[in-house]
């Protein structure tokens, strides 16, 4: 917003006639690559005077389900302050889910089930923030606190066999997991003389979180006619405690711009579970210098920087050095190509394991399946080019959009299927590397004066290899968008395939999706009505030699969800134009795993 990074809330805190362009781009321009490798979307927001209070509601809820979000933001803004308070809540509630979970271990060794089950959840974050902005100086203070939390229920008829002896009976699995974190953003920035600028950002996180499971089965011995009952109760308590500094400079150099930045991350967790402790933290340092420089016809903006690695576990010690490396250029066209644009963006960069990953706690999902972490897990690096080719008519009507992304990560961290006897461990591992490409193409015309199309088809395909299996895939996602427009009044139908989620030995498909909404303005208000379906036919699949996992979830309250909205914004007076945060920085030091919450309905 303004060329300051932003989040999704802070676009919703605007009215729409405070907007006065949006600009976008297919990869970040060379002044946000610190940031972001694109897209990227400058949202240019019109200045404002004196003194203001200014309030905004937005709301969306369904009838027949418990489902919606909903946001309020207060905001008071003269000369030198401005000050914001908000809070916004994500919820859920979905009953009736079919489960159909099936389990093969060997031929002596299967669980079969079929039930109902039931889900509860709702992401809340409540935030108040100060700024100053007088003459150079610009000082911003952001308080907030976020509780996740979430429920999943699961009533089944169940078939264990189990050495040979058929068990049929009830079965009732419980997962229950909840963040609560709570976070302090601190942010100065300096103006010196001639457009050289210093930003520093701190940010201290301290969050607590848990997770509780339950599985408990009565049957009856189909052989001997003996009952037998299972019950595995898992408890996991987590302590974290996160700090980041980030600074930036930046400088006119050669008639462009030089910045170099410097980012230090420090991350500790203490998990208990069932009489288990692990205590694992990390350091991290990253350091980048680069620059950009523009001429008629595009940018050339390089980068080069190192990080550092430092991470401790229950079991070992590991220190890693990567390369980081950012090249970015653009071309657009003039006379004949007119409207035409290219960009290439070039990158090798990190990723770090979660502390959670690196716990050894254990997590049973089934009497013969545990999830657990890894205390082995080493940092990756991943090498990745985009390729993009615009071109945007004259009039700014119709446009399109052809987009190349090979990709290669070395040593990369997915989750495996690892199995000792009978017991069959859910484990993330460095499988090696992993060898992708995708490849989208998207557009947009007008139909008519009131009547927009915007089509896009996607096509994925990833190679690697795990413990258990060489994996080969492709994947094929298409939609659109048909907007509809006359005066304050639209109408949008929307349709989306499959989406598809490798993730080592698994493979996630999620629902396809059919939107319809209708929204109308009034004075300060924009009410509304949607219709979505999805939540079909949602599956996890695991196919090995020795192993199969399919567990398949339709979440039926979806499939036709009716859901009214309502936007109201309010402001009195005018405000001098704030200059907003150039670094933005979270943690996500959660502690639990992705076995250890309940997968959230979508």
């Amino acid at each position: 917003i303004n060329g300051v990074p932003s989040t999704a809330m802070d676009l919703r805190g605007y009215k729409g006639d405070e907007i006065k362009s949006v600009e976008y781009y297919a990869t970040a321009p060379a002044q946000y690559m610190g940031f972001t490798s694109g897209p990227l979307i400058n949202v240019v927001v019109k200045k404002r005077h004196e003194s203001m209070h200014s309030a905004y509601l937005n709301t969306s809820n369904a009838l027949n389900t418990r489902f919606g979000t909903n946001q309020l933001d207060l905001t008071y803004a003269d000369s030198l302050n401005q000050v914001k308070l908000g809070y916004y809540i994500d919820y859920r509630g979905i009953r009736e889910i079919s489960i159909q979970p099936t389990i093969m271990c060997d031929p002596d060794h299967h669980s079969q089930y079929r039930g109902r089950g039931f889900y509860s959840g709702a992401y809340q974050n409540m935030y108040a923030s100060y700024q100053r902005y007088q003459g150079k100086h610009l000082f911003n203070a952001k308080l907030y606190s976020i509780i996740d939390a979430g429920l999943e229920k699961e009533s089944r008829r169940s078939v264990l066999l189990y050495d040979t002896i058929d068990n049929q009976g009830n079965n009732m699995y419980q997962l229950k997991s909840q963040y609560n974190t709570s976070t302090l953003d601190v942010y100065y920035r300096y103006l010196f003389k001639q457009g050289r600028m210093l930003a520093v950002n701190v940010v201290n996180a301290m969050g607590v979180s848990y997770s509780r499971s339950n599985y408990e089965m009565n049957t009856l011995g189909g052989v001997s006619g003996m009952g037998n009952k299972y019950n595995y109760h898992n408890e996991i308590d987590n302590e974290s405690y996160s700090l980041i500094a980030n600074a930036m400079y930046v400088s006119p150099l050669w008639g462009g711009q030089f910045n170099a930045a410097m980012r230090y991350e420090y991350n500790h967790l203490y998990q208990e579970s069932m009489n288990v402790e692990s205590a694992p933290y990390s350091h991290s340092e990253f350091a980048y210098a680069g620059g950009s420089w523009h001429w008629g016809y595009g940018t050339f903006a390089p980068a080069l920087g190192v990080s550092l690695l430092q991470q401790t576990s229950s079991e070992s010690v590991h220190t890693s050095v990567l390369p980081y490396f950012r090249l970015y250029t653009d071309w657009s066209g003039r006379g004949t190509w007119r409207g035409t644009s290219a960009q290439l963006t070039l990158t090798t960069d990190q990723r770090n394991p979660s502390l959670a990953d690196l716990t050894e706690t254990q997590n049973y999902i089934d009497p013969w399946i545990v999830s657990m972490g890894n205390p082995d897990l080493l940092q990756y690096w991943v090498s990745t080019a985009k390729f993009a080719f615009s071109y945007l008519a004259p009039d700014g009507k119709n446009m399109m959009s052809l987009m190349v992304r090979p990709s290669y990560a070395h040593n990369k961290i997915a989750m495996t299927v690892v199995r000792k006897g009978n017991t069959i461990y859910f484990q993330p591992q460095n499988i090696g590397g992993e060898l992708g490409c995708s490849v989208s193409l998207h557009g947009s015309w007008s139909l008519l004066p009131w009547l927009t199309l915007s089509p896009y088809g996607e096509y994925y395909t990833t190679h690697y290899h795990t413990p258990s299996r060489d994996m080969r895939l492709n994947y094929v996602r298409f939609g659109g968008i048909l907007t509809a427009t006359r005066g304050n009044t639209s109408v949008q139908l929307a349709i989306n395939s499959p989406t598809v989620e490798y993730d080592g030995d698994f493979i996630t498909r999620a629902s396809r999706q059919y939107v319809a909404l209708f929204q109308h303005k009034w004075r300060n208000w924009a009410f509304g009505a949607a219709y979505n379906y999805s939540g079909d036919n949602e599956y996890t699949i695991v196919e090995l030699p020795d192993f199969s996992y399919y567990k398949k979830k339709d979440w039926a309250p979806l499939h036709h969800m009716v859901r009214v909205t309502a936007t109201y914004s309010f402001s009195s007076g005018n405000a001098r134009k704030h200059d907003k945060k150039m670094i933005h920085e979270a943690s996500d030091n959660s502690g639990l795993r992705k076995f250890d919450k309940p997968k959230k309905a979508r």
